[in-house]
């Protein structure tokens, strides 16, 4: 992660139960949450008892499964970060031929 990655903390809590309880705890609106669960049941279950944000009919759009999803947000977020890599991989490209330029013997 301190080499560039875009994620900014990654915790791993085992009991799934657990798992949710801490999540909703520590999370923010807008945070990408990722669970890998076996008891999928009891996690929905704890997940609908504890939060209200995602109900049916809450996004503006009838485009979109997902309530709180807005498409025009991910693809502006999307884009940006499409450049910004870009122009990471150019200056990477430029760094390794300079240093290749550089690194060649002198003429004798």
């Amino acid at each position: 992660m301190a080499e560039g990655a875009r994620c900014r903390q990654v915790e791993i809590v085992l009991n799934e139960i657990d798992a949710v309880n801490h999540v909703m705890a520590r999370s923010n609106p807008g945070d990408l949450v990722v669970m890998c669960v076996d008891k999928h049941a009891q996690v929905v279950a704890e997940l609908e008892n504890r939060t209200n944000s995602a109900q049916a009919g809450s996004h503006a759009s009838e485009l979109v499964g997902d309530p709180d999803l807005d498409p025009a947000v991910l693809v502006r977020d999307a884009e940006a970060h499409g450049q910004e890599a870009e122009v990471e991989a150019l200056a990477a490209e430029q760094d390794a031929a300079e240093e290749a330029e550089s690194s060649q013997p002198a003429p004798a």
